[in-house]
């Protein structure tokens, strides 16, 4: 079950059709994307920030710095927790 509530993480090298100026040379781009049947939104931390919410089928992206990493999936009293290790380019 964690499984579908959990989202899937990705880390890529880019993100084709963003406006933004950042150096994805230098940072780590993360895709989530939520699965799931539940029509609960579940909130996305890195580091103990909140970074986004997601209901599903939702994805986000957004950029870490390199370096180890916590990304904790909050869904009620669930709270299941990835440590990555995201490298600058990926």
């Amino acid at each position: 079950m964690i499984s579908r509530i959990f989202a899937t993480i990705f880390l890529f090298a880019s993100v084709a059709g963003l406006s933004q100026s950042i150096d994805t040379n230098k940072v780590a781009t993360v895709h989530v994307y939520r699965e799931g049947r539940l029509s609960v939104g579940n909130s996305l931390s890195a580091d103990g920030n909140k970074v986004v919410s997601l209901n599903p089928h939702q994805s986000a992206t957004f950029y870490l710095s390199p370096g180890y990493h916590n990304l904790i999936m909050q869904s009620r009293e669930i709270s299941p927790m990835a440590t990555s290790r995201a490298q600058g380019g990926q």
